[in-house]
């Protein structure tokens, strides 16, 4: 994910910084000026969030998810973050009322709204853009099946897993499969191992129709790649965006 240097930047103040799993946090930003918010966006885009010195100057940059349904835009921002590196550090150190600057939104990595069926497929950090496409889908009142799959080394490093539980129980056409990879709790009670044929088809059952929308490492993602095409997937079905 590119910043276009062109796009104009925008003032936001932080409200909130939480932890929202082992070594992941939130940043939810409210815009400093009323009159110059981010403007509106779809479900699965990002922003450029821009870290700034004392004296108000650029100290770097990087590219996030929003991870609020736009149904839910009223301005303010929720970023979901995974703490890796100096820029990440920084950003966890940030305060309410601090602020930073935002451009955007851009990407393309958004669902079709009108597909019928969505297979989405999230890999640790991941599931920030697919928490707002799935958020958004399960508000507007579609009839066609919503399914998530989340899979991550460490179940207590799955950030808003409890809210998509919640949300599957509540919903008559949200269901969320858990997938740990390594360090399993006791008692854990999601699938083990990597997301494979046998998990597709147990879950998702017939997948010759829907979207497949992919976020996460580009292992994760080639891999499931080739498992769905071998059940007959073709490419233009599947969606991907990679984080690292």
């Amino acid at each position: 994910m590119t910043i276009p240097p062109q796009a104009e930047l925008r003032p936001y103040r932080v409200t909130e910084n939480r932890p929202i799993a082992e070594g992941c946090f939130a940043l939810t930003l409210e815009p400093a000026d009323a009159s110059r918010p981010v403007p509106p966006f779809q479900a699965g885009q990002w922003v450029g969030l821009h870290l700034l010195n004392t004296d108000g100057t650029e100290w770097a940059r990087a590219a996030y998810s929003i991870a609020i349904a736009p149904h839910e835009y009223n301005g303010s921002i929720e970023l979901g973050i995974k703490r890796e590196g100096d820029f990440t550090a920084r950003a966890e150190s940030l305060l309410p009322g601090d602020m930073v600057n935002l451009q955007g939104p851009f990407g393309v990595f958004t669902p079709n709204m009108h597909a019928g069926r969505w297979m989405f497929f999230a890999g640790g950090i991941g599931i920030v853009p697919i928490r707002s496409m799935v958020r958004e889908l399960a508000a507007s009142g579609v009839r066609g099946d919503i399914i998530l799959f989340y899979s991550s080394r460490k179940a207590s490093a799955m950030p808003y897993a409890e809210e998509f539980r919640a949300l599957a129980a509540s919903h008559p056409h949200v269901r969320f499969v858990e997938i740990c990879t390594g360090e399993c709790p006791k008692g854990w009670k999601g699938e083990r191992g990597r997301i494979g044929r046998k998990i597709i088809e147990t879950y998702a059952g017939d997948v010759s129709c829907g979207e497949f929308l992919l976020c996460g490492p580009k292992g994760f993602m080639e891999d499931l790649t080739q498992t769905l095409n071998a059940l007959g997937v073709d490419a233009g079905r599947i969606r991907r965006e990679r984080f690292s």
